[in-house]
């Protein structure tokens, strides 16, 4: 179950953010992986930027800075 701290985040995070799933070629995933992992980044905060920047190439007025 976890610690308390832990059990505290994880119900922050579930009423703060939304879970999106993405099914990628294995190698394409692999390779994001070990970029991250070398560039000491999270797979989450790239995908963040991406989709951000998407946005707002769309919709500037639409994204919300974080």
């Amino acid at each position: 179950m976890g610690t308390a701290a832990t059990r505290a985040k994880r119900k922050w995070n579930r009423e703060h953010y939304t879970t999106v799933t993405v099914a990628l070629d294995p190698r394409l995933a692999a390779t994001l992986k070990e970029h991250c992992k070398e560039e000491g980044v999270s797979m989450s905060s790239v995908i963040v930027g991406l989709v951000s920047g998407y946005l707002q190439d769309k919709a500037p007025s639409s994204v919300e800075s974080s």
